[in-house]
């Protein structure tokens, strides 16, 4: 019985390791899932059994209503700041595929990701120095992500900088939902 709990707790701290580790290099991971992570490793050295990194991340996606910095329902969330357009594309579900974007039938300068309904779901318009807009995103560029939701107008909620729903009552939803682009050119 000891030989088989030692074998246990070797496990549970191989398993709280690789949970860390994986915190760290996951791209779309948050300092929030990076502590969690850790603090599971350091509980799991302290404490019988292992797992406390997933079970501390599993309770942050509770208190968060089930958002964290990860591809939760088929949407990149978390924060986009300092994102590239390849760190995006390379962490987008397969299915999702990309097209150009267009206002009214005309090319535009950046590119939407569509998932497998074809509902957009990302939006990247590269920056626009050029521009006569007033609002700086068009000439640093932005981002724009939506989740489904069919009680909403067109289909969508749009989401701010911090994968959280800006309601379109809000009266910066203009401003929230189109998010900078701080990434590498």
């Amino acid at each position: 019985m000891a030989v088989a709990w030692a074998i246990y707790e070797v496990g549970s701290t191989l398993y709280d390791i690789y949970d860390f580790g994986a915190s760290l290099v996951d791209p779309c991971a948050d300092w929030w899932d990076v502590g969690l992570g850790g603090g599971g490793l350091v509980l799991g050295a302290i404490l019988p059994g292992g797992g406390y990194g997933k079970m501390l991340k599993g309770g942050k996606k509770l208190v968060k209503g089930g958002k964290s910095a990860k591809k939760i329902s088929g949407v990149i969330t978390g924060n986009f700041f300092g994102k590239t357009e390849k760190q995006i594309l390379r962490n987008a579900p397969k299915e999702w595929k990309r097209v150009p974007t267009e206002i009214d039938g005309v090319p535009t300068n950046g590119w939407k990701l569509l998932d497998e309904n074809n509902v957009e779901r990302i939006r990247f318009m590269r920056p626009d120095p050029n521009s006569t807009q007033p609002w700086v995103h068009n000439q640093t560029g932005y981002w724009r992500r939506t989740v489904p939701n069919p009680k909403a107008r067109g289909g969508v909620d749009y989401l701010d900088e911090y994968g959280d729903v800006v309601p379109r009552s809000d009266p910066n939803f203009e401003f929230k939902t189109h998010i900078p682009y701080s990434g590498v050119n």
